[in-house]
This record gives C-alpha cells, structure tokens and sequence, in this order.
C-alpha cells in the first residue's frame, strides 16, 4: 500500500497541460495525425492518464476500432497547440493559438507507462482481439480505397 504525504520524487508520472480543439476520432485522417500534432488523451492507468500523440495509421485505426466496439475506454482526441508537461509552470505561444473558434484545456497527470504504440495498445484496451479485428478491417479498406484511387489515376 502506498501512502503519499506532500512531495514524492519517484512518482511515476507528470503533469501535463494541453490546449487544442477536440476532434471526432472518425473524423481524424492519416494526412492529420502527419501534418498535426494530434495527441489522445485516456483513462487513468497505475499513476496517471494515458496520454501519447498519435503518428502511427495503425494506432489511429485502433482508436477507431476501440471507438466503435468498446464504450468502457473512451479517449479524448486533440488537435494541438499547446502541450506542456513541464510541471506547474511554462510558456505559451499565443501565436499558435487559432484565430477563430475554441479551443479546450486538457490538465492531468501523465503516466509515463503510457502508449508507445498499437502493442501497447493492444495490450492494453483488447484482451480478446477483437478490437484487432476491427482494426485490420479498416486498414485493409483504407488500402483497397488507395489502390483503387491510385488505378483511377492510371487510367487519366
């Protein structure tokens, strides 16, 4: 049993501060998650959040999956200006920030057992693979989708 009282230097995690316009996860595209900062933000593992900026088509197609077959771990997505992890304190470039519209703040602790990939993530969040399942349906379309616009291309 842990009991903490005032300052603990082992902590597994840090806090985190994130401002950014919050996203569909159906609405996310490959093109994004290259050209954007766009970081998922999940439910409380050991210490802190699951928190990781998504660069990977498979993990965008897991979050997708696990969207659409498992309610139980829901995961904010974020397109973002501002990520701070740094403690209490830091800088923003309000430069950054858009002109039009909100934007949301996201504050937390993150774990720093957080995602680092679709095997985490399958480890995770898919005991019985079927959230896998899901996930390669999806990459396969995306693939049929590209080789076909790719054939229509061709034929211009």
């Amino acid at each position: 049993m842990k009991i903490r009282v005032g300052f603990v230097s082992n902590s597994s995690s840090s806090s985190f501060l994130i401002i950014g316009k919050e996203l569909d996860i159906m609405k996310v595209t490959s093109k994004m998650i290259k050209e954007k900062r766009i970081l998922a933000i999940g439910g409380e593992i050991y210490e802190g959040n699951d928190v990781f900026q998504i660069t990977e088509i498979e993990e965008l197609a897991f979050l997708k999956a696990l969207h659409k077959f498992d309610s139980e771990h829901e995961f904010s997505i974020v397109d973002t200006y501002v990520y701070s992890g740094n403690g209490n304190s830091g800088e923003i470039d309000v430069s950054k920030l858009p002109r039009v519209g909100k934007v949301k703040y996201f504050n937390g602790y993150r774990d720093y057992h957080s995602s680092e990939g679709v095997s985490d993530l399958q480890e995770r969040y898919d005991e019985d693979g079927e959230i896998s399942k899901i996930m390669q349906r999806y990459l396969r379309a995306k693939k049929i989708n590209k080789i076909e616009n790719n054939a229509n291309i061709d034929r211009i």
